[in-house]
């Protein structure tokens, strides 16, 4: 993939390669919408996903069994926000930028 990590790509560029960094990240979120709802997505792929989870024998994870069944009760109300791809470890070092200080990929 093109470009050098964040925390490199904007060395010696002060705030203008910071601020041309965040108008960039602004740019890949909006991205990131999917849809109004996430009806859909929860029931084709969550909710069997997690109840198929829920029948394991859990052994080391038998801990959490009551947590994902609040989880799985709460499905019909999360399924109500709307729907987004995300990246939830973003940081200086899983994004790259080009030399201009535009993103190029967001990797982990």
């Amino acid at each position: 993939m093109p470009g050098n990590i964040w925390l490199h790509g904007v060395a010696n560029k002060g705030a203008e390669g910071r601020i041309v960094v965040d108008k960039s990240l602004g740019h890949v979120f909006l991205k990131g919408f999917l849809a109004e709802r996430s009806d859909n997505t929860i029931r084709d792929k969550i909710r069997p996903h997690l109840n198929a989870i829920s029948a394991l024998p859990l052994g080391e994870a038998l801990a959490y069994k009551a947590t994902l069944k609040d989880l799985i009760s709460r499905l019909n109300d999360l399924s109500q926000l709307s729907l987004w791809v995300a990246h939830y470890d973003l940081n200086k070092v899983n994004v790259l930028v080009n030399e201009k200080c535009d993103i190029t990929a967001l990797i982990d």
